[in-house]
């Protein structure tokens, strides 16, 4: 009997301390459900962010590469149109304006009617705001001053770029700027900038013969005649001697 009374006020109590339990719940709800999010913005920030950045960083390097490996300048601009803070937008500037500088230097392919300075002019001159936004970054600036140096050449200012090419070469001595900048010195000793100009490239013609004038090689006559052959005369046939008379026979 003893024992079912006690079982009794065991459980009466346990029920009691659940009930405590619930209220005391149910009064810092709020608090409870703010500690859970920000449970939950702990784990976005330590895993769910860092696989999102990684991805994020992933996309950006094979867009990179992509534009890097087709060689045109209007991918570059994409790139950096898509992603101007990304860590590779420096030398997706530095490499946008060297092939800009570049397509100036080997000549420009024109369409019909289209001006070929000026868009030699607009080329370089773009290729200039590049460089200028590119030179932000330490790591490219010798390559950005060996690309204006390029520009000041093609821009006539032969003597300038040369000092400018030389400048790099010494001061960076052991790298690659210096070694491209001592290829273009090398070059630059016959080298004349390529002169744009909007003339069509034709052939020289001779021109037309007008009707009833010889043609060259003729004479109104007809065809010259090629001159005779001259060489010494003919050596006259030498006469020989009469033949004595027969003798006579004597008595």
């Amino acid at each position: 009997m003893k024992s079912k009374k006690r079982h009794e006020m065991e459980t009466n109590e346990l029920a009691a301390s659940l009930m405590r339990l619930f209220e005391q719940t149910k009064t810092h709800q709020r608090p409870i459900l703010y500690g859970a999010i920000g449970v939950l913005v702990i784990v976005g920030v330590l895993i769910v962010y860092p696989t999102m950045r990684t991805n994020k960083e992933t996309s950006v390097q094979a867009a990179f590469a992509t534009a890097e490996g087709s060689g045109e300048v209007d991918a570059m601009r994409d790139f950096i149109a898509k992603y101007p803070d990304a860590p590779q937008a420096a030398l997706a500037r530095l490499t946008a304006a060297d092939r800009l500088v570049g397509e100036v230097v080997r000549g420009l392919k024109v369409a019909a009617g289209e001006d070929a300075k000026a868009k030699a002019t607009r080329y370089l001159s773009e290729a200039k705001e590049l460089y200028t936004e590119a030179a932000k970054s330490p790591e490219v600036e010798p390559l950005v001053k060996v690309g204006l140096a390029l520009i000041d050449v093609q821009e006539g200012a032969v003597d300038k770029g040369q000092a400018e090419l030389q400048e790099v070469a010494t001061k960076y001595p052991d790298s690659l700027a210096s070694a491209r900048a001592k290829v273009h010195l090398e070059a630059l000793a016959g080298y004349k900038p390529v002169q744009f100009s909007n003339e069509p490239l034709e052939e020289k013609k001779e021109p037309a013969a007008k009707p009833g004038e010889p043609k060259e090689g003729e004479t109104k006559a007809g065809p010259a005649k090629a001159p005779e052959l001259t060489g010494p005369e003919p050596k006259a046939k030498e006469k020989k001697p009469d033949a004595p008379p027969p003798a006579t026979p004597k008595g």
